[in-house]
């Protein structure tokens, strides 16, 4: 974990880096002046599939001939989850962001778009580097190969892509993106989804395919159930091969599962990150461990709340975490289906009580806990120390 103490940079050292490699933009303060927290910041826990615009969707469903609850924006702002309460579940969420993706899948066009506006508005808020995450198969319309027993695909759907198509749109996208906004630099995590195990070999495969391309990790996303029996194995299998080609490792787990869940991520799973993992707190001895070894927590604050994942009468275990100098950092989750930014999630925090400096060192926490090569990953934290200056 950073601690925020200060380090000579090593920016301009190029001597040994690969030709591949790209610096990181020495940030121009009027870049992202965003009104509060006019620093660079880092993200990564953000799911691409639900980085929409509604106006786009608006815009893209009407042409794609796709139902929406509504066409009307005001009346689908509120169809989005505005609002946490004590019926707040991840089950209803994830039924909800089904209606969104549905706008996207199949289209080249619409994930070309969906990449490019998500990168956008992530570089006006001054995030200087994220770590995007999707399931390819969500968005596919077409099988991969003769066995894919990809369940989202539709016999009869009017247009064809196919998982690596879909990962080759949204490279070209981040590949674009560079020009347009060079501020930002964003890598891409693949996600096997809970209840699919039959996908996630395919999934992992991908991802070890499009490493070249910026794709730096795995995950698992969905309502969590980590153990090890046959119906999960496939998901370990996944891990493993991920692994053994050296792809990093994040896993949901601790939000809509209990703390062991998250040990099994990190057993089973060779999980280095976790996605969210609040209900750690409800288990000393997993609390414990945590701290310990360091593992980072990508915590979601606002969606902690629209998820049911916190209920809205607790104290948020973000306070817990920041009190006790936990490895964790802040997110957007599903920003789109949600309505926020990231500046949203750090006013919301700010209200608990968290001050401006502890999420600067959430952030520097953020860039050692990425999963950029360490030469990149070093040059990050540096950047980041000289536009924070002292935070001790």
């Amino acid at each position: 974990m950073v601690d925020g103490s200060d380090s000579p940079s090593n920016s301009n050292n190029s001597s040994n880096r690969e030709s591949h490699y790209e610096p990181f933009e020495h940030v121009a303060a009027t870049f992202y002046q965003t009104g509060l927290y006019n620093f660079p910041k880092v993200e990564l826990h953000c799911h691409l599939d639900g980085c929409f615009r509604l106006s786009s969707v608006i815009k893209l469903a009407k042409k794609r001939s796709i139902e929406l609850p509504t066409y009307d924006i005001v009346k689908l702002r509120n169809y989005c989850c505005l609002d946490a309460d004590e019926d707040s579940s991840l089950a209803l969420f994830l039924k909800k962001m089904a209606v969104f993706v549905s706008v996207y899948q199949g289209s080249r066009e619409a994930i070309r778009e969906l990449t490019l506006e998500a990168l956008e508005d992530k570089a006006k808020q001054g995030i200087v580097y994220i770590e995007l995450r999707f399931c390819p198969q969500l968005l596919a319309s077409a099988p991969e190969h003769p066995k894919d027993m990809n369940p989202c695909i539709a016999e009869e759907h009017p247009d064809q892509l196919t998982p690596s198509e879909v990962m080759d749109t949204v490279t070209e996208a981040i590949e674009e993106a560079k020009t347009l906004f060079p501020v930002i630099k964003a890598r891409l995590i693949l996600c096997c989804i809970a209840p699919m195990p039959e996908i996630s070999e395919d999934v992992a495969r991908l991802a070890v395919k499009y490493k070249s391309k910026g794709v730096v990790g795995i995950d698992i996303a969905g309502e969590e159930d980590i153990e090890d029996t046959p119906a999960f194995r496939p998901h370990i299998r996944a891990f493993q091969y991920a692994k053994e080609n050296g792809l990093h490792r994040t896993a949901h787990a601790g939000e809509a599962g209990s703390a062991s869940s998250v040990i099994e991520a990190k057993r089973l799973l060779s999980a280095e990150r976790i996605g969210h993992g609040y209900h750690i707190s409800r288990d000393p001895d997993v609390y414990k461990k945590i701290k310990t070894d360091q593992t980072h927590l990508e915590c979601c604050p606002i969606s902690s709340y629209r998820t049911g994942a916190v209920r809205v009468k607790e104290q948020h275990p973000i306070i817990q975490f920041a009190r006790d100098k936990i490895n964790c950092s802040l997110s957007t989750d599903d920003p789109g289906v949600m309505l926020t930014t990231l500046l949203d999630d750090y006013k919301l925090v700010a209200d608990f009580g968290v001050s401006e400096k502890t999420i600067k060192i959430m952030n520097l926490n953020a860039a050692q806990s990425s999963f950029l090569p360490e030469d990149e990953k070093k040059e990050l934290v540096s950047m980041l120390k000289q536009h924070y200056g002292p935070l001790n």
